[in-house]
C-alpha cells in the first residue's frame, strides 16, 4: 500500500512539477529546458520505483492475458450477435413451414372427408341394391333399356315419315328447276332463240352376235356439237337415264349387213317402239337401213336405250359410227361418210 501511494505521489509530482517550474522561471526564456530536464527526471524516478515494484511483470503478463481473454469474448459476443440473427431467421421459417403444414393438413383432412363421405354413399347405394336383390335390379335395367329402345324407334319412325315427305317435294322442285333451265336458260342471240339441247354420237364398234340376239347400240363416241349434259347422263355402254323431265325424240339410224334386221326402243326395260325390215334370202352380205324415231315422255330418273336385232343370215347388226364408207361385198361406190348414228334431243317440258 505504502508504495502504490509512493507511485501516486511521484505521478502528482509529474504532473505539478511543470507548474511550479514554468512559474518560477515566468519571466526567464531559458528556463524551459531545465524544466523539462526536471520532469524527465522525474519521470526516470517515478519508472524505476515502479520496476522496484514486486510482481511488476507478473502483473503485465496476467494483463495481457486478460486482454487477450477480454478481445476472445468480444470475437465470441460478435459471432453470437451473428448466430443470434440465424437463429431468428431459422425460427421465421420455422413458423412459416409450420404455418404451411397448418393449411395443408387441413386442405388433407377436408379431402379425406369428402372420401369418407363418397364411400358412405357408396356403401349405401350398395346396401340398397343388396336390399332390393340383384333380380329386382336386372328387371330394372331391362325395362329401361326397352323404353328406351322404343323412344329411339319412335324417333327413327320420325325421321323415315319426314325423309318421305321431303322427298319428293325435293324431287318436284329439282325437276321443276330443270325444266325451266330447260325451257329459258337456253335463250341465247338475237330474237331470243333458244339453243337446242341435243346429244348426237354413237357406237365406235360394230355389232355382232349370234342370230336372233339383241344388242344394245353402244354411245361410246360423242359428236362435238352435243349440248344435252344437264338434261342426260350417257354410259359407254349404251344407257340413258334422263335428268331433267319433258319430251325427248330418239333418232336412230344404222347399215347393217344382214337378211333380216330390227331396232326396238326401249324404256325403263319396256320396248316402246319395234321395226323390222327384211328380204326373202339366206344369203349374207346385204347392205340394208335401219332407223328409229320416237318421241316419248320422260321423267327425271327414266332411262331408255336402243336395241338391233341379229337377224337370219346376218354379219353385222350394225356399222360402226364414224365409219368411211365405200363398205360394200360387192366393191360398189360409198353410199355415205359413217356406219351409224343415235341422237337424242329435248322438245320440252312435260305438259301439265
Amino acid at each position: 500500500m505504502l508504495r502504490v501511494r509512493t507511485f501516486a505521489f511521484a505521478v502528482a509530482c509529474m504532473m505539478v512539477a511543470p507548474a511550479a517550474d514554468a512559474q518560477g522561471n515566468r519571466g526567464n526564456s531559458n528556463g524551459v529546458p531545465g524544466s523539462i530536464a526536471s520532469v524527465q527526471a522525474v519521470v526516470d524516478a517515478v519508472l524505476a520505483q515502479i520496476a522496484t515494484l514486486p510482481n511488476f511483470a507478473a502483473l503485465q503478463t496476467q494483463l495481457a492475458a486478460l486482454q487477450t481473454q477480454l478481445n476472445s469474448l468480444s470475437a465470441t459476443v460478435a459471432g453470437l450477435s451473428g448466430l443470434q440473427g440465424q437463429i431468428n431467421d431459422l425460427n421465421g421459417r420455422l413458423g412459416g413451414l409450420e404455418s404451411q403444414f397448418g393449411g395443408f393438413q387441413s386442405a388433407t383432412d377436408t379431402r379425406f372427408a369428402g372420401v369418407n363421405n363418397q364411400l358412405t354413399e357408396i356403401r349405401a347405394a350398395i346396401d340398397a341394391v343388396e336390399a332390393r336383390g340383384m333380380a329386382a335390379l336386372v328387371a330394372e335395367i331391362a325395362d329401361a333399356k326397352a323404353e328406351v329402345e322404343q323412344q329411339i324407334a319412335g324417333v327413327r319412325t320420325d325421321l323415315n315419315t319426314l325423309d318421305g315427305d321431303l322427298s319428293p317435294r325435293v324431287d318436284a322442285l329439282e325437276t321443276s328447276l330443270q325444266e325451266l333451265e330447260a325451257t329459258v336458260g337456253g335463250l341465247v342471240g338475237s330474237g331470243g332463240a333458244a339453243t337446242p339441247v341435243i346429244w348426237s354420237g354413237g357406237c365406235s364398234t360394230a355389232g355382232s352376235g349370234g342370230v336372233g340376239t339383241w344388242i344394245r347400240y353402244c354411245t361410246d363416241s360423242t359428236d362435238d356439237f352435243s349440248t344435252a349434259a344437264g338434261h342426260i347422263d350417257v354410259t359407254p355402254s349404251g344407257v340413258f337415264t334422263a335428268r331433267t323431265g319433258g319430251l325427248y325424240r330418239l333418232t336412230y339410224w344404222s347399215t347393217s349387213v344382214a337378211a333380216v334386221i330390227a331396232v326396238r326402243v326401249v324404256v325403263n326395260g319396256h320396248a316402246v317402239s319395234v321395226g323390222q325390215t327384211g328380204i326373202a334370202s339366206t344369203s349374207s352380205g346385204f347392205l340394208r337401213d335401219q332407223s328409229a324415231d320416237v318421241t316419248w315422255p320422260l321423267n327425271a330418273g327414266d332411262t331408255f336405250e336402243v336395241h338391233a336385232l341379229v337377224g337370219a343370215t346376218a354379219t353385222n347388226a350394225y356399222l360402226p359410227w364414224g365409219l368411211p364408207l365405200p363398205i360394200s361385198p360387192t366393191g360398189a361406190t360409198p353410199v355415205g361418210t359413217a356406219g351409224s348414228r343415235l341422237q337424242v334431243e329435248y322438245v320440252g317440258p312435260l305438259p301439265d
